[in-house]
């Protein structure tokens, strides 16, 4: 009886919101994330390939290329092909609506400029000096070092999030609630935790050749943000997480 309310109730939920469910579906998520790859792709072709590939994407695409898997399009094909699997073992319908990809196009940017905010806040209480970060620079958008950052940040929002949060949180959370129960909600969070940190880490020297040196106010920037996307992805998808991801990066450079 209990099991059948249940069923009752998220039919309800679904039926009066259907957005917020529409979102998490793997071809809904895969229909607002190919535009972003294709855009990506496209950028490498035409700005320097070395600047534009994501740190991420480099090392994903070397360790293809030593078990014999060089062109560059593995990468996104194994991002297309998860997601479609995913789909297929949902079982879920072939339907997307229009509406919804432009729904999640307005809360990514919504959702990025809050984590925008949250950062910078950060930062200025990490060093009170950093309060000149709030002024915005819209001039360097004419130059091509911009554009190429562009790129690489939507690459970052689609690489970083398919490696750190839909390939490391959502098979560890799947098969742990298949051993320990449904109920183990501390193992959401420590599989939240141990992914931010990895994920903050990657972005520096010691483990990514092209990473900045460690600074302890920009790494707790970055498990904190982890976190965020971390939340992001489980309450609103992986195509809403992609999109904030890419939208705070290239806010962050204004």
């Amino acid at each position: 009886m209990v099991s059948m309310d249940r069923i009752s109730n998220s039919r309800l939920e679904r039926n009066l919101f259907p957005y917020f469910f529409e979102t998490q579906r793997p071809l809904v998520c895969l229909a607002f994330v190919v535009p972003l790859l294709f855009c990506y792709e496209l950028g490498v072709l035409l700005l320097d390939d070395q600047a534009v590939r994501n740190g991420v994407d480099q090392m994903i695409q070397h360790q293809l290329r030593r078990v014999g898997f060089g062109e560059l399009i593995v990468f996104p094909a194994i991002i297309i092909g998860t997601l479609l699997f995913w789909h297929h073992w949902r079982r879920d319908r072939w339907a997307i609506r229009p509406i919804v990809l432009l729904g999640m196009l307005a809360e990514s940017i919504f959702l990025g400029l809050i984590l925008l905010c949250c950062a910078k806040a950060q930062k200025i209480l990490l060093d009170p000096q950093a309060a000149s970060v709030l002024t915005m620079n819209f001039s360097v958008i004419y130059s091509i070092e911009w554009w190429t950052k562009l790129v690489s940040f939507i690459g970052a929002g689609i690489f970083e999030e398919f490696v750190f949060r839909l390939a490391a949180i959502a098979p560890f959370i799947f098969l742990g609630k298949r051993c320990l129960g449904s109920k183990k909600w501390y193992l959401v969070f420590i599989i939240c935790v141990i992914s931010s940190i990895i994920f903050a880490l990657m972005h520096y020297d010691a483990l990514n050749i092209a990473g900045s040196p460690f600074e302890w106010s920009s790494f707790l920037i970055r498990v904190l943000a982890g976190l965020f996307f971390c939340v992001i992805f489980l309450t609103r998808g992986f195509g809403v997480a992609v999109g904030v991801h890419a939208a705070y990066n290239v806010f962050t450079q204004f």
